[in-house]
């Protein structure tokens, strides 16, 4: 008569069977990291750089709103208001 495996077996089957071995960990470790592949980018944004800054809830629905009445991307608005802060502000 065969018996029944008990269910102290069946778990340290399972975890012998899920465990990574060390050999694997340090593989992992070891191993030389991938660089990600580059992302697609528009043309037009080649070769700029992100700006992000927390803002406001309210003053974020207020530069959407007048880049909407000026017919302009909200980017595009933005951008054109730190070009003038930034001419304004020059250093001479």
């Amino acid at each position: 008569m065969a018996s029944t495996p008990d269910l102290r077996s069946n778990m340290k089957r399972v975890r012998e069977d899920t465990t990574p071995k060390i050999e694997e960990i340090a593989a992992d470790i070891h191993a030389p990291k991938l660089a990600a592949k580059p992302e697609k980018q528009l043309p037009s944004r080649a070769g700029k750089k992100n700006l992000v800054v927390p803002i406001d809830p309210p003053l974020h629905k207020t530069l959407k709103q007048q880049a909407l009445h000026l017919d302009l991307t909200l980017e595009r608005y933005v951008t054109s208001a730190l070009e003038e802060l930034a001419r304004k502000n020059a250093i001479k």
